[in-house]
């Protein structure tokens, strides 16, 4: 048999099992088998009439909005707007009723869509019309179990043990640090201490001298200053006390830049000294924090710690809940979710991720990709529990949620209302997490293991 021959057989082959949708091993399905389930084609037809229509109303927009010589603004004639801006016309044209076309589709076929559609293919022949090929990206299809009928395993042996009197004590002494001020000292400078210095530097190869200045300094191991290793110099001096010292600066010395590869001379002289002091905890402290005695205090913490303790087995509960539902649910992800998911991973480093080179940026969203995955999989558990319990937030529920916050923060609810403003999804989101919580442990059987 010829080589024309055998490619032709194959090429007989790949279609005929194409057609059938079969495996063959001829490769013939590799790029089908890479095409996600979710992902879905929709063919837009935008007749050449509704095309029309469109590009008049825009032109006639333009007519009563810009300004044209010769004409008054509002009064230009739509047959000239027509004429003179032809192409920026079709194509804003285009695209509004490509847009509208393709959503009106989307809701025709009552499809949920997880991203933005995307347009593969867009082609325009005049007198004829519009054709678009659009790419879609569908949410997945959930089935829940039955939640009645779910009996969930859970373990508080990995919660925090620790009694009240030690997070009582922990309390207690933030709450004094956080009320920490500094007094002045005549003595010595030691460890922890406040020392105002006045300074002048000089760089030694050029004699340049900058002026004098005031500047304070932390005597820890952490103080990150301008001038290298100054803490320890100062340990030991005392108000009054002068000295010189000299500094070799490394290149690229970050916190002071001019400095890099340069010897500089230091005149010092301590200014003040000041420590800090924690107040006493009794009455008269817990007074000037808002309670009326120590007991009221404690009784306070004793509440939040109850809270919080039980908050924490909530989270225990709900944590094998939706561990089970994710062992026990196969449904596939939207690769657009699971990337904002990848990115929402980076808090903090998004906009550095997104400036970052692309191979960084592909090693990091592999890396956080398994955590985003499973984060998603339980936000669109929790929306279809919601959607099928059919939870709602009603404004009596935002009454009562802006009040019990009030309450909390010693504000008046209208003081709340007006820190939210416009945020108030937040409420929304807040109070449907408290209601889906609510339904779920109305339904599903929580056992502790020991």
């Amino acid at each position: 048999m010829s080589e024309d021959s055998k490619r032709n057989k194959v090429e007989e082959k790949k279609q005929d099992c194409t057609d059938k949708n079969e495996e063959c091993g001829c490769g013939c399905n590799e790029e089908k088998k890479q095409e996600s389930n979710l992902i879905k084609y929709l063919d837009i037809v935008v007749k050449q009439q509704d095309l029309d229509k469109e590009i008049i109303q825009i032109a006639g927009q333009y007519a009563s909005e810009m300004n044209m010589r010769g004409f008054r603004k509002g009064n230009i004639p739509v047959d000239i707007v027509l004429k003179r801006f032809k192409k920026e016309l079709d194509n804003e044209a285009q695209s509004k009723i490509l847009e509208d076309a393709v959503f009106k589709e989307v809701k025709a076929q009552k499809l949920k869509i997880a991203d933005t559609p995307v347009i593969e293919e867009s082609n325009y022949k005049e007198g004829e019309g519009l054709t678009a090929k659009v790419k879609v990206e569908l949410m997945p299809e959930i089935t829940l179990p039955e939640l009645e009928k779910m009996e969930v395993d859970f373990s508080l042996k990995d919660m925090d043990d620790k009694s009240f009197e030690e997070t009582k004590k922990e309390s207690i002494d933030r709450m004094l640090q956080s009320n920490s001020y500094e007094v002045p000292v005549d003595r010595e400078v030691k460890d922890m201490d406040m020392v105002e210095i006045k300074i002048q530097s000089t760089i030694l190869a050029k004699n340049k001298k900058t002026p004098f200045k005031n500047i304070f300094i932390k005597i820890s191991d952490d103080y990150k200053g301008e001038i290298l290793d100054i803490t320890k110099e100062l340990i030991g001096k005392k108000p009054g006390d002068s000295f010189v010292i000299e500094r070799d600066y490394p290149d690229n010395y970050e916190p002071k830049a001019f400095w890099s590869n340069k010897k500089l001379s230091h005149s010092i002289e301590i200014m003040g000294i000041k420590e800090k002091k924690v107040p006493e905890y009794d009455e008269k402290f817990v007074k000037s924090i808002g309670f009326e005695s120590i007991e009221e205090l404690e009784e306070r913490l004793k509440k939040e710690f109850e809270v919080a303790k039980e908050n924490k087995i909530e989270n225990l509960k709900f944590l094998a809940f939706y561990d089970k539902l994710i062992s026990e649910l196969e449904f596939e992800l939207p690769e657009s979710l699971i990337l904002k998911e990848s990115y929402q991973a980076a808090g903090q480093m998004q906009q550095f991720l997104m400036q970052a080179p692309e191979e960084n940026k592909k090693e990091f969203l592999e890396e956080v990709r398994p955590q985003a995955e499973k984060n998603l999989r339980v936000k669109l558990i929790k929306m279809k529990i919601t959607e099928d319990a059919k939870i709602k937030v009603e404004k009596s529920d935002l009454e009562k949620e802006y009040k019990n916050i009030a309450e909390q923060s010693n504000l008046s609810v209208a003081q709340v209302k007006q820190y939210y403003g416009k945020n108030q999804s937040a409420i929304e989101d807040m109070i449907y997490g408290k209601k889906l919580d609510e339904y779920i442990k109305s339904k599903v059987i929580f056992k502790e293991t020991k």
